[in-house]
């Protein structure tokens, strides 16, 4: 299966602390702009997934090509502030991007009801898959208010897969006479999938300074190549 994922993350980077304190400053302030910070970072994640998997035996058949999951995310961040508008924010996460794909499909073949009346067979079938990454992501944060506060953030992230797992299972939902369970699941791996993905990164947030750092609410946005 070949998937590629566009991630929405909103979350909280949080306990931003100096890792170096401007001389004579007892608390955060703007004074520590310029210094290099550190910390931690958890949300939750939207993502978007496009592909290919066949559900059927036949080269020809149906196939699923979308479906999302909302997960999470966790990480740790160091950023290093050069100018009052410009900060270099490198981080390095583990995100959870299991998703679950459903598709209805018509069979290429009719059955026939006690009275040899003949009717369309439709199944719905159903993906789910468990897709775990470890991400770095370097970002050029820009500051237009000259200190912490709102920004804009953009650049490049990479992710390696470090763990998939499958599970596929259908069930007849036409005709309705001859609706059935759910047939047991088949599990397994993700076939032919990117392994490394690489993307591009937008996001918005504002820092907000508090005693002892920083609090950051964060939107990111991540567009695969």
């Amino acid at each position: 299966m070949k998937t590629k994922s566009i991630f929405v993350f909103l979350g909280l980077l949080l306990a931003c602390w100096p890792v170096i304190a401007q001389q004579g400053t007892a608390r955060s302030s703007t004074l520590m702009w310029y210094t290099m910070r550190g910390g931690i970072y958890g949300g939750a994640t939207h993502s978007f997934h496009s592909g290919t998997i066949l559900i059927t035996s036949d080269a020809d058949g149906p196939t699923f090509e979308t479906g999302e999951g909302t997960n999470f995310t966790v990480g740790a961040i160091l950023e290093k502030s050069f100018t009052r508008s410009f900060t270099l924010s490198l981080r390095l996460g583990y995100v959870d991007a299991s998703a679950s794909l459903e598709k209805l499909v018509t069979d290429p073949f009719r059955i026939a009801d006690d009275n040899g009346v003949l009717y369309d067979v439709k199944r719905r079938h159903l993906l789910d898959y468990k897709l775990r990454l470890i991400t770095f992501e370097a970002l050029a944060k820009l500051t237009p208010g000259r200190g912490p506060g709102f920004y804009v953030a953009g650049g490049p992230g990479v992710g390696f897969v470090i763990g998939d797992e499958s599970k596929y299972s259908f069930q007849v939902v036409e005709p309705k006479w001859a609706v059935s369970a759910t047939i047991p699941p088949e599990t397994g791996r993700i076939h032919n999938l990117q392994t490394v993905q690489i993307s591009l990164l937008a996001a918005i947030g504002y820092d907000i300074d508090y005693r002892y750092g920083y609090i950051t609410p964060e939107i990111q946005y991540s567009l695969p190549l």
